[in-house]
């Protein structure tokens, strides 16, 4: 089967009406998107959306009980060996062997791969230069630090060339530096090497960084569109606020204000137009000690999550009549 492209319009991967069951349970429900040539397409949602279990449907790492997965306009069978070697993987779990150093862990994958001995060394040492670890290649994968195994999967994900990298939740446990720079390395790889990147996240930090992202809730996309285009659905300001009884609170601010507004178990989250002017007027409107606090902040995917689906990235809310959808 040829892979290779023929027309650069055709997406590099079109996944149509997948569906998916774990026993009673359905976590994929005619699940709908395609990925571009060269793009950083993301799959955002809370835990338990099935975002894994795309990843490992498209990597033939599970047989699919509905739909299609299509490379380049060709549908594909279920795991079929030409099609893996197309794709690199990294899992959500760390799956390097801690015993060996980085250097015998890239090499064992080359064997895997059945890399000649000729190139093995030389795409070694490119990953190696990828992860920002060449001066410690002869260490233990023990003895490094979360980001720099994290660096090391990706690095061994790309050994052998794939055309498609699939990264699932692919910082979860780093912090911030160790975020950045391994965002930093992926954009500078992407762009010298022309690979199409499908990330799966719960981040909206993350999602911001896709070229366009699939909105999951309940098996299914809800929106596929670019993080810009998204962010224009909300107003620019989110103000937090925190009280006794949030429901009246909500109650109040829907009379008063005609504000969208969704109350949550721990905070009533307001959309609005310049938030700094909206925070006098509503601290006026409560007596004291109704409100505990109110922050304002910028909006972002999180929220876009929230208007679209109803419930948070991070758990679910109570939908109240007012509220952002």
């Amino acid at each position: 089967m040829n892979f290779e492209a023929k027309n650069s319009l055709v997406p590099i991967l079109q996944v149509t009406e997948l569906t998916h069951r774990f026993g009673k349970r359905m976590v994929l429900n005619g699940l709908n998107f395609e990925v571009q040539r060269g793009e950083v397409f993301g799959l955002l949602g809370p835990n338990g959306s099935g975002k894994s279990t795309v990843l490992a449907l498209i990597a033939g790492l599970l047989n699919r009980q509905g739909g299609t997965i299509s490379l380049m306009g060709e549908e594909l069978p279920d795991a079929i060996p030409s099609f893996r070697q197309q794709i690199g993987m990294v899992f959500q779990s760390p799956s390097l062997d801690l015993k060996l150093s980085a250097r015998e862990n890239l090499s064992l994958t080359c064997s895997l791969y059945g890399i000649p001995g000729n190139e093995r060394r030389e795409r070694i040492d490119q990953q190696l230069d990828f992860a920002g670890l060449r001066e410690r290649g002869k260490e233990r994968v023990g003895k490094l630090s979360g980001g720099m195994r994290r660096r090391l999967e990706i690095a061994r994900a790309l050994i052998h060339e794939p055309s498609i990298l699939l990264l699932d939740e692919p910082t979860v446990g780093l912090d911030e530096a160790s975020f950045r720079d391994t965002w930093h390395r992926l954009e500078i790889f992407r762009k010298s090497r022309d690979i199409t990147i499908i990330i799966s996240t719960h981040r909206s930090e993350e999602g911001e960084r896709c070229s366009r992202v699939a909105i999951l809730d309940r098996g299914r996309t809800s929106a596929v569109e670019s993080p810009a285009m998204l962010m224009k659905t909300l107003s620019k300001d989110i103000i937090e606020i925190k009280g006794a009884d949030l429901q009246r609170i909500y109650e109040d601010v829907v009379k008063k204000f005609s504000l969208p507004a969704t109350v949550g178990e721990k905070e009533l989250l307001i959309e609005c137009e310049n938030g700094h002017e909206l925070i006098p007027r509503l601290v006026s409107s409560f007596s004291p000690g109704e409100l505990s606090s109110l922050n304002l902040r910028k909006s972002s995917l999180s929220d876009v999550f929230l208007k679209i689906t109803g419930h948070k990235l991070e758990r679910d809310l109570i939908p109240m009549n007012g509220n952002l959808q």
